[in-house]
């Protein structure tokens, strides 16, 4: 009887991780590419998987989640720039990974994420003080989206009179 239970929860996780897995990308401009023709944003996921403790949390806590794996199927593309000690990368990988830190912010401590609209450009950014919950992440993509849908005012006049010429 004790091992029904525990086999459906081993497959419950076995599912969440490959779930997590499919849903990160590491090709930069693939995943551009898939974000304008699905009319999507991109979510660069700035981590160091083997070495930073934020970063094992951020992605235990809330990539691998299930909450936040059928939200970003419905409105990410998450991309996983990914900077490990241990973990053998691909030379072009690295290389990719390295220029997009010094485009995004080569001072900024990792973990860092970086939501993108479809055409690519920077909407917001959290840093180091990325919740580790599902809940509060998800809501401030949502609240950076709709900021970043708003149309922009045009500069107001300055609300001082001009100064008039002297007069000869």
């Amino acid at each position: 009887m004790m091992k029904r239970p525990a086999l459906l929860l081993l497959s419950a996780l076995l599912v969440t991780s490959v779930h997590a897995r499919d849903l990160g990308r590491t090709d930069y401009q693939a995943a551009l590419e898939e974000a304008k023709q699905e009319n999507k944003m991109v979510l660069l996921s700035f981590i160091a998987s083997d070495c930073d403790y934020k970063s094992m949390q951020f992605n235990k806590e809330v990539i691998s989640k299930p909450g936040f794996i059928q939200y970003a199927r419905k409105n990410l593309i998450v991309v996983e720039v990914d900077f490990p000690m241990k973990k053998k990368q691909d030379v072009a990988l690295q290389q990719q990974n390295l220029n997009l830190l010094k485009q995004y912010g080569a001072d900024t401590p990792i973990p860092m994420v970086i939501l993108l609209n479809a055409k690519g450009e920077e909407i917001a950014r959290q840093t180091e003080r990325i919740a580790n919950e599902v809940a509060p992440l998800i809501k401030w993509i949502d609240a950076a989206k709709k900021q970043s849908e708003q149309p922009q005012s045009p500069p107001q006049p300055s609300a001082q009179p001009a100064t008039p010429s002297p007069q000869t």
